[in-house]
């Protein structure tokens, strides 16, 4: 026996038939116009069946659409939300990176300024040009001279090294002592015999060795027939210029003299960096660091005599 399901397939079959049997049993064309209204009909029935087709296939793929657009719209905001992440770490990365090189930068120029700070002694003045004397007399005519002009003695007369070369450090109690006996010293013009008496301020070490190095190359530039007027020492960047254009900078760091060619063809003057003069001047510079720096390993970073 026939189930229900069975049933209906062979109805809708039968139907199908039918419908063929009417179609082929339609009445014959009688002219152009019946052919075009039948055509028409038959365009317009196809119309709307795949209107219909259309809109059920929509209809039953709905869910699935709406799914992937979802989908497709997770994975773009996945793909953004990587790309965002990427790149807030390098940008982070990257100004870790530059706040570390200020703070290594800041932290470098503090122990500098504290070295430099330390260094300073603003109540320590050096006499030289007392090279006929033994240290013994240097000290009396210093503390004699100061005597006269009514100054306050040093509390401190020292000479530096084993051997007396003509230079003497006087230490007084406060910077304005040491300042007011300069200014008088230097006023006084003193001499002994034909040698000119000069008083100055004890500059530190890292200034004091190039400014020296840079006063040495003046002097052995005039000495080869350069204008000494046009060229000058400049102390507050320890720079030496010619004609106003800057030339050479003298530094020291990590107790070793570094020189920076401030002028291409300066630089380019093979014959002055390769002279025996220039490089008895650098080595000069070179020995001063050197010695000040066992110096200072020992704990003698003065060798003060006269204590």
């Amino acid at each position: 026996m026939a189930s229900a399901g069975e049933d209906r397939s062979r109805s809708r079959e039968r139907r199908e038939r039918e419908q063929k049997d009417l179609e082929r049993k339609e009445t014959p064309v009688t002219d152009l116009t019946d052919l075009f209204t039948r055509l028409e009909a038959r365009a317009e029935k196809r119309e709307t069946q795949s209107k219909e087709d259309i809109a059920r296939l929509i209809e039953n793929n709905d869910g699935k659409w709406k799914q992937r657009l979802e989908e497709d719209r997770k994975e773009l905001l996945r793909i953004q939300d990587e790309k965002t992440d990427m790149k807030l770490k390098q940008a982070e990365a990257k100004t870790n990176a530059e706040f570390e090189k200020i703070r290594k930068e800041i932290v470098d120029f503090t122990k500098e300024r504290n070295n430099l700070n330390a260094s300073e002694d603003y109540t320590t003045l050096l006499f030289g040009g007392l090279h006929d004397m033994t240290f013994e007399a240097a000290d009396k005519w210093v503390k004699d001279q100061i005597k006269d002009k009514q100054l306050e003695e040093p509390s401190l007369v020292y000479h530096k090294g084993d051997d007396f070369n003509g230079k003497v450090f006087a230490v007084f109690s406060t910077e304005k002592v040491a300042e007011d006996v300069a200014r008088r010293i230097s006023i006084a013009k003193l001499k002994i015999g034909e040698e000119d008496i000069w008083c100055k301020r004890d500059l530190p070490l890292n200034q004091r060795v190039p400014k020296s190095f840079l006063l040495g190359l003046r002097r052995q530039l005039i000495t080869w027939g350069l204008t000494g007027s046009n060229i000058r020492v400049k102390d507050d960047n320890s720079t030496v210029t010619v004609g106003g254009n800057p030339v050479l900078k003298a530094t020291v760091a990590a107790n070793r003299l570094a020189l920076e060619w401030m002028s291409q063809d300066w630089k380019d003057w093979k014959e002055l960096a390769e002279s025996p003069e220039f490089k008895k001047l650098f080595e000069k510079a070179k020995n001063t660091l050197q010695r000040a720096a066992e110096a200072k390993g020992k704990g003698d970073g003065k060798g003060k005599k006269g204590d």
